[in-house]
């Protein structure tokens, strides 16, 4: 299964040429075809709502990713004659290749698909498929809390405490949602400043 081609705008706006660049054009949904041996539903819904750009920020784009994971491998099933972690490990492949055609993945993106890919080819081949598919969920929900929320909080108390100063002026470019969890810090911890936001425009304006 492809994703549908995005038209590189023709007039790319040069702060940004090291971003993609893409017109805004009609649904990509409409040419797309739903069959039952290619990709999983959960990965199709996924990748289409990066194209469309219902789930932006590079946070929520992985947790996202993240849960479709786990909802793959819930509904797994080791075919007969064959390994789980090398059959998984080949099913996997196109599901990210789809995703990232959606949509480059980020670095955060990258970096989790290595940990869960790790973690799936070291599965013991004699480990019972529903004990191996209830490990990897907690595979997953372990790097979600220690490489996400816990890093988040670290970052943000770094930041919210010891770099914003009372009185900052503070420049930032549309939305993140480690940047809007500092500032709320600073501010919570009484601090006075003020922000600019660049380009914060509804998606949809």
């Amino acid at each position: 299964q492809q994703a549908p081609p995005r038209t590189e705008v023709a007039k790319q706006v040069n702060m940004f040429s090291h971003l993609h660049q893409f017109r805004r054009e009609v649904s990509l949904t409409s040419h797309l075809s739903f069959q039952s041996d290619g990709i999983h539903p959960a990965i199709l819904k996924l990748g289409l709502q990066y194209a469309e750009g219902l789930i932006c920020g590079s946070n929520s784009r992985c947790i996202a990713m993240l849960s479709a994971f786990k909802q793959v491998f819930r509904d797994y099933s080791t075919p007969p004659q064959k390994d789980l972690s090398r059959d998984l490990e080949l099913k996997m492949k196109p599901y990210i290749s789809f995703l990232s055609q959606c949509r480059p993945l980020s670095v955060s993106m990258g970096n989790a698909i290595k940990h869960v890919k790790l973690r799936i080819s070291t599965i013991p081949p004699d480990m019972p498929e529903d004990r191996a598919k209830d490990e990897l969920c907690d595979v997953i929900d372990a790097y979600l809390r220690e490489n996400i929320i816990l890093a988040d909080q670290a970052i943000s108390m770094t930041y919210a405490q010891k770099k914003i100063k009372d009185g900052d002026v503070i420049l930032t470019y549309a939305c993140s949602s480690i940047v809007l969890r500092v500032l709320k810090d600073a501010h919570d911890s009484g601090k006075k400043i003020r922000v600019i936001v660049v380009d914060g425009r509804d998606r949809k304006s």
